[in-house]
């Protein structure tokens, strides 16, 4: 079924198992004394429809990355929709007849056997899952052994010399498969990511079936990517067998999961084509080195431009409160307003203020929009944006406030006439990332190389999106609400070309959308240092696993789940004291008057 599924290919190594397994089976089945042609006709149907649904099964389980829960659940569906008329044709309704009537034990019978069965699915869909068909199918067949061993234990009844026969052949075909499945899987994957041959691209695409030359070697068309129609730098092939640069690929997923040539879906996840890398650095590497000083122009241009749109942003709308200093740099002066708890760049808080911080409110509203909060002590803090703000009326005024960047005291803040402070600031910035850490060319094995940004962000935020998808649709709405979406330049520009400013953003982004002490957070606040603060939220996100870990509202509670375990403890240890007293009656002489009771004891009498 592999075979002529286009999934395996056709070698020694995977049809010796599957042919000792389908031997071991006849012969089970030839070794039973009420044996008949018919029967074995029937063995072989039986496992060529399994293998028909097991390769349905792992398409579906595979290549549309879908739950076995919810695989389960859809099959369990279409099963009672095609026993259930067969069962109306020939029971009819006795069966909910003699529900009412029948014995406990046959009620828990029933009731453990639908459980059995709906472990059962779920096994069988995991299974599928890590296994795949031919391996799924041979351990299957050793259910044979145990049905053998049962029978001649349980029943007393004797193994035939063809089933003991059949039964050790398919012990060895089950060690044979379960050593040459990494063989295979190398052999499937080679055979997927294998270069095109010219003249299949030269059908796909009539224009292009002269070689280019770069930097003296001419390249092949099948070794150009169909989408920016270069050398394939980092190359990825897709199932159905394209191959695109990872950055090109990335970033035309980001509209749709579809192959740029042919419009076949193409699941994510997709790793670097090794074969292909390979054989482009040992034949073409100074088309390859050329390839990436243009990329490496690409990053460094990204990065004056995104430096240029930061002194942009530095400068604002209100050129009258910035002055050089004698450093040649952007003096910024601001309202200050005192906050507790430390503030990060992006993010987005309402906030309750008092008649001073209306004061202070109302004075960036007349000027820049802008400023900035401080903790009570330190020279660092934010500037905000004042987005919003409701006067007082019957209730305190509110304010709207975004993060943009970090400033930092170049003097002490004087007082105003209106009583706030007013001080000077510089803005301050991470330091730029080196080149090697903005590429998203992965590490080679045995390489002592630090891991790219980009790789990282990426890891960082599915680890976020897996968290979202166990809170469900609700927690998502009320998240996005509070912490806000991602940096503008990852939903811009998705699997593009990601600057130091962008990964600087979405490292705080992350910071914010983590439950974290205030002590770590004004850590990683104060740091310059944007791949450390990304992956200490990456290993922050990895540690937590299923536990959420999410800044939600409610969630710095000491009843929610991401606090410490001891506080569950002791408010299950209180709850079970009060019920352990309730049950002793304590409490029920608590709140009477003695006096009223012995009086309205003597009206009794």
């Amino acid at each position: 079924m592999e075979l002529a599924a286009g999934s395996r290919d056709a070698t020694w190594k995977s049809a010796v198992p599957v042919l000792m397994g389908c031997l071991g089976g006849v012969l089970c089945v030839r070794g039973e004394h009420s044996a008949s042609l018919l029967a074995v006709v029937l063995v072989l149907a039986g496992c060529t429809s399994r293998g028909v649904k097991s390769i349905w099964q792992q398409r579906l389980i595979c290549l549309e990355q879908l739950g076995p829960a919810r695989l389960a659940a859809w099959a369990a569906v279409w099963t009672l929709l095609l026993t259930l008329p067969f069962a109306i044709i020939w029971e009819g309704a006795s069966l909910f007849r003699a529900m009412p009537g029948a014995s406990k034990h046959a009620l828990c019978a029933t009731l453990i056997s639908c459980v059995a069965a709906v472990l059962l699915n779920l096994s069988q869909w995991t299974s599928m899952r890590y296994l795949g068909p031919v391996m799924q199918q041979m351990f299957g067949n050793l259910q044979l052994v145990f049905v053998l061993i049962l029978a001649a234990v349980w029943l007393d009844e004797a193994c035939s010399p063809e089933q003991v026969l059949g039964t050790v052949i398919l012990v060895i075909g089950v060690l044979v498969a379960k050593a040459a499945p990494e063989k295979v899987h190398n052999a499937r994957k080679s055979r997927l990511s294998q270069v095109p041959q010219p003249g299949y691209q030269a059908t796909e695409t009539p224009t292009r079936t002269k070689s280019v030359v770069m930097a003296d070697e001419s390249i092949p068309p099948h070794l150009e990517c169909a989408i920016c129609m270069k050398l394939l730098l980092e190359p990825v092939s897709v199932p159905c067998g394209h191959t695109f640069c990872q950055t090109c690929l990335e970033q035309a997923m980001g509209y749709r999961n579809l192959c740029a040539v042919c419009r076949a879906p193409v699941p994510p996840g997709q790793s670097v084509n090794i074969l292909i890398r390979s054989m482009i650095s040992e034949q073409y590497p100074r088309a390859l080195a050329g390839r990436r000083r243009e990329v490496e122009e690409e990053l460094r241009q990204a990065e004056r431009n995104a430096e240029e749109e930061r002194q942009r942003e530095v400068a604002g709308d209100a050129p009258a409160q910035t002055e050089a200093n004698g450093a040649g740099g952007d003096v910024i002066i601001l309202p200050v307003l005192r906050h507790k708890r430390p503030m990060l760049p992006q993010c987005r808080i309402g906030h309750e203020l008092d008649s001073q911080g209306e004061l202070v409110v109302n004075f960036a509203v007349q000027g820049g929009r802008r400023i900035c909060m401080m903790p009570p002590e330190g020279n660092t803090g934010v500037c905000m944006n004042v987005e919003h703000l409701r006067p007082a009326g019957r209730q305190a005024a509110q304010v709207a406030l975004v993060g943009k960047f970090r400033v930092r005291l170049t003097e002490q803040p004087h007082l105003h006439e209106d009583g706030f402070e007013l001080g000077r600031f510089e803005a301050y910035f991470d330091t730029p990332l080196p080149l090697n850490l903005l590429g998203r060319e992965a590490p080679q094995e045995g390489a002592d190389g630090e891991e790219p940004a980009p790789l990282v962000a990426e890891a960082a935020m599915q680890a976020v999106e897996r968290q979202l998808e166990m809170l469900g649709s609700g927690s998502r709405y009320v998240f996005t609400e509070s912490c806000g979406e991602p940096p503008a330049a990852l939903r811009r520009r998705p699997g593009g070309t990601l600057t130091s400013a962008d990964l600087e953003q979405l490292s705080f982004w992350l910071l914010g959308a983590i439950m974290m002490h205030d002590g770590d957070r004004k850590q990683w606040v104060e740091s310059t240092d944007t791949q450390k603060r990304l992956l200490a939220c990456r290993k922050k996100l990895k540690e937590a696993g299923a536990r959420p870990v999410l800044n939600l509202p409610g969630s710095d509670s000491w009843m929610h789940p991401t606090q410490s375990s001891w506080s569950s403890l002791v408010l299950l240890l209180v709850v079970l004291a009060a019920l352990l007293a309730k049950a002793l009656g304590l409490f029920d002489s608590w709140g009477r008057n003695p006096s009223r009771q012995s009086l309205s004891s003597r009206r009794f009498n």
